[in-house]
C-alpha cells in the first residue's frame, strides 16, 4: 500500500503593496479591539483581569502618570 502526501507550500514573499494591506489591516484590527475595551465598564474590565489604566495603556493614551503605574507585584515570595 502507498500513500501519497501532499504539501502545502505557503507563498510567505509578498510585494510592498500587499504589506502596506497587510499592516493597515492590523492596525484596524488593533484600532478596533482598543475601542471595544474602552467602551467597557471598569466592573467589565476587573472581570476579565485588567485595569482602566490597563486598557489606556494599550491605546498609549496613559503618559506617566501615578495612575497608570503597575501596582505592586502581589504573592511575591521573598528569599
Amino acid at each position: 500500500m502507498s500513500t501519497i502526501t501532499m504539501t502545502t507550500f505557503r507563498f510567505t514573499h509578498f510585494s510592498r503593496w500587499d504589506q502596506l494591506k497587510l499592516r493597515v489591516a492590523e492596525w484596524q484590527r488593533r484600532a478596533r479591539s482598543r475601542r471595544e475595551l474602552d467602551a467597557l465598564s471598569d466592573a467589565t474590565l476587573r472581570d476579565i483581569g485588567i485595569t482602566r489604566c490597563d486598557a489606556h495603556r494599550e491605546d498609549g493614551s496613559c503618559g506617566d502618570s501615578k495612575a497608570c503605574r503597575a501596582p505592586p507585584a502581589r504573592n511575591r515570595v521573598e528569599n
